[in-house]
């Protein structure tokens, strides 16, 4: 089934995402079950970066994609995903899987703290930077993150993205991605807003990040600002992470990985 648009906010029937991730549906075209992509995908980074059919099934959201042959996330198999831990802890693998493809590490599973990849970050990061079609796949990441639950995830990941950029001046193409779209997926203003200052101190005021309220002008609120849906509200999942106390936050510095924990994958 494909279909860019969403699905209507009753429709208990569509299920694709829930089956694919209940390992009973391959992904298409030419994919895998979930269980079969994290046996024989995991570590892959050609595959991972050729394929371009497997990202909608990991982190399926409210609208498609470029991949007629998958569903869009309906409301129903959102409500389903939050209830099972089995798919919630799947979906935390399936984020691992992409963490690992760009270089980065999950270091905590319960906080969502990453971590770079000391062995594979530069291979990886010049990748990131160089294909851009990464970006559209952080933000289908993200806002699945915050549907199914894991809203306080994107926090710990946006730190780290923003410090790569603007404190070591990695992943420069990406920038505008990160504040125009990834920042965005924020449903707390304050987080926004704190990650907004923290580009300014980071490039010495050469990044002054500007959104305006009803109006198209400046860095924006991303592409679901003027759009009510079920997948807004689900966003905030009464989560606590506390930016200006906190000791990972307020070092304003990365966390390096010792090792490459997924060394017997390459």
């Amino acid at each position: 089934m494909g279909n860019s648009a969403a699905l209507p906010d009753d429709d208990t029937k569509s299920l694709d995402n829930y089956l694919f991730y209940t390992n009973q549906l391959k992904s298409q075209p030419n994919g895998d079950t979930v269980d079969g992509i994290y046996n024989k995908w995991f570590g892959n980074f050609d595959l991972l970066e050729e394929h371009h059919g497997y990202i909608q099934y990991l982190f399926p959201i409210r609208l498609g994609g470029m991949n007629a042959s998958s569903q869009p996330l309906t409301k129903h198999e959102s409500e389903l995903f939050r209830k099972d831990p089995n798919i919630k802890q799947r979906i935390i693998k399936s984020y691992r899987l992409m963490l690992d493809f760009y270089g980065l590490v999950l270091e905590d599973e319960n906080s969502g703290k990453i971590s770079r990849n000391p062995i594979t970050f530069k291979e990886r990061f010049y990748n990131l930077n160089t294909s851009s079609h990464n970006y559209l796949r952080i933000t289908r990441i993200l806002k699945c993150l915050g549907v199914i639950g894991l809203e306080h995830f994107k926090p710990y990941f946006l730190n780290h993205m923003i410090i790569e950029m603007f404190k070591y001046n990695n992943l420069t193409n990406a920038k505008d991605s990160l504040i125009r779209y990834w920042l965005p997926t924020l449903r707390k203003e304050e987080h926004l807003i704190y990650f907004d200052n923290l580009i300014k101190e980071l490039s010495n005021g050469k990044r002054i990040v500007k959104r305006i309220k009803n109006s198209l002008d400046g860095d924006g609120f991303g592409d679901e600002a003027n759009e009510v849906t079920w997948q807004n509200i689900y966003y905030d999942s009464g989560f606590n992470v506390d930016l200006e106390n906190d000791e990972y936050f307020k070092s304003k510095d990365l966390i390096i990985h010792q090792d490459d924990p997924f060394a017997h994958l390459r």
